[in-house]
């Protein structure tokens, strides 16, 4: 396995107007994984579209 994301922190984001809010991604069919993702204090507003297009993926909402 090679590639990947680990050890991401966002913080203090505001986000306005946006098409899309957050995509973590790796390279698709590499079987890279996507460990250790720290989010805090994040405001999106008005986002337009949210797609999920991978399969097995969760979306979190807290």
């Amino acid at each position: 396995m090679s590639g990947g994301i680990r050890d991401v922190r966002v913080e203090d984001v505001t986000s306005i107007n946006t098409e899309s809010s957050i995509r973590i991604k790796t390279a698709k069919g590499r079987g890279a994984d996507v460990n250790d993702i720290f989010v805090q204090r994040l405001t999106l507003n008005t986002v337009s579209i949210y797609r999920n297009l991978y399969v097995g993926i969760p979306f979190i909402q807290n």
